[in-house]
Formats: C-alpha cells, structure tokens, sequence
C-alpha cells in the first residue's frame, strides 16, 4: 500500500513540475498563471503524499518491532490507575496591613488621577442609538465625532460627552464660554 502512495506522490509532483513550468512559460496570459497555481497545488499534494509514506513505513517498523518482541499471547492487563489524592484547600493571601494615621501624616484618600473619565477597563459610554460614524476630527484638544443621525459625540480630558446635534453642541459651549 505505501508503495502505491509513493508511485501516487511522484506523479502529482511530476505533473506539477510539468504546469509550473509550462505556465512559467506563458504567466503573461491569464491562462499561464492558472497553470502555475495547479502546478503548486499538485507539487504540495505530491509532497504530502510522500510524507505520508514515510509516515506508514515508519508505523510499519512500529508494529514489526512490537509483533517480534511481545510473547505472541493476549495483552496483559495494565494495572488499575492509581487516583491521586485530592487536593488540599490553597491558603488564604495575605492581606496587606492597614494604614494607621499618625498624629503627624492623618489617612486621607490619595487623589485621583483620572477624576472624570470612566473607571480603568471600561468602555466609554455609547449613545443609545449607535449609528455609523462619518467623521472624526480634533480641534483645540477636543476630539469629535459626528455620526450619522446627525449626533455628535466630544471627548477632552478624558471625558466625553454625547449631544443629540450640533446646536446642542453649541449651546452647551455658549454656556462654557459665559460662565
């Protein structure tokens, strides 16, 4: 049987060989780059066809070897598996001491590096409605977003907020600009 894989291997890669070069020949025309495509595809088959030979050689001498040198008889039976024992309840971590506030340095809360913006690993708020976006462009450090139902979407400072049109926008920075 192996024999026939490899009579079967020389040929795919001989008729690959074969295209590939005749469509080398002619790649200008479409019909030289399709020869060129079956001839790889028949070469790799032929490549595998030969590692599967190899493949079934190889288990041959497997069985051979086993077949010489087991006692010809019924398998023995293996022994029963041994269950290991279960495994014991990991102990608990430490936890980190507690600050105690001196009379010198009272406990306060360090500040916040990012105040405004949402908390570490979540996704910033989306409008109820997402539409497509259509375009995005910065100006003075704030980042906009226009989409597509017309709402805009204006994120500075690690804040972003959502405004349902241009004149919201407009009014909401007329009052920023006034106070």
């Amino acid at each position: 049987m192996k024999w026939l894989v490899v009579v079967a291997g020389i040929g795919l890669v001989a008729w690959g060989g074969y295209l590939h070069w005749t469509g080398w020949l002619i790649v200008q025309v479409e019909r030289g780059w399709s020869s060129v495509i079956a001839g790889a595809v028949f070469l790799s088959a032929g490549m595998v066809m030969f590692a599967a030979a190899a493949l079934m050689s190889r288990l041959d001498r497997i069985a051979r070897s086993l077949s010489q040198s087991g006692s010809g008889g019924p398998p023995q039976q293996a022994p029963a598996p041994v269950k290991p024992p279960a495994p014991a309840k990991p102990p608990e971590p430490a936890k980190p001491p507690e600050p105690k506030p001196s009379k010198d340095r009272p406990l306060r809360e360090a500040p916040s590096l990012f105040p405004r913006g949402p908390a570490f690993g979540e996704p910033p708020p989306r409008p109820q409605n997402p539409s497509r976006v259509t375009r995005r462009y910065e100006s003075q450090g704030v980042q906009y977003t226009l989409y597509e139902d017309g709402s805009i979407d204006a994120e500075a400072d690690g804040s972003r907020h959502h405004f349902a049109s241009i004149t919201e926008l407009r009014a909401h920075l007329d009052r920023n600009r006034r106070g």
